[in-house]
């Protein structure tokens, strides 16, 4: 250490010693706290935040998307949710497909696109932010199509689609 503080060091008091011994500890204390804070901020950014899994786990159960024979796909929905309380809204954005199980049933789907949209309303207005967020989330999106499906079945009969796929599922 002497030969790194250099011959100044040397003919030093003994009270400027102490000093000098001093603020090269306090030196090497604020490098230590620095380096052991930048390892707990990238180490705590490398996990995905409760936000980050709960849109993946929503992607990846809203994004299977089997193949059709006349599917029909209504882009850039969005349905707004609060949550159980009340006290926080937030708006569902996804992409709609549904499987058609005829030609003239799709025709029928695209003139009645309207009544499709009100319903994709009315139906998404009886669930909830949590009702989309793990662990309620698979059984949210079932129950989600499956109102989705009965909703379509009451009026438009064996017209109704055979299967409601969400795609690119996304809650702000």
């Amino acid at each position: 250490m002497k030969k790194m503080l250099g011959p100044k060091y040397e003919r030093a008091s003994a009270s400027d010693k102490a000093k000098i011994l001093f603020l090269c500890g306090c030196a090497f204390a604020i490098v230590a706290v620095s380096v052991t804070s930048l390892f707990l901020i990238f180490r705590s950014q490398k996990k995905p935040s409760l936000t980050e899994q709960v849109i993946t786990k929503s992607r990846t159960l809203a994004s299977f998307t089997p193949s059709f024979s006349y599917p029909y796909e209504i882009k850039d929905m969005s349905i707004p949710l609060t949550n159980y309380k009340h006290t926080r809204s937030a708006f569902a954005q996804f992409t709609l497909i549904l499987d058609c199980p005829t030609e003239e049933a799709k025709k029928k789907m695209v003139a009645e696109l309207p009544k499709l949209l009100d319903t994709i309303l009315v139906v998404g207005s009886e669930f909830y932010v949590e009702d989309f967020s793990p662990p309620l989330a698979e059984k949210g999106f079932a129950r989600f199509k499956s109102a989705l499906r009965t909703a379509y079945a009451k009026y438009l009969g064996e017209d109704a689609p055979r299967e409601v796929v969400l795609k690119d599922w996304f809650v702000n």
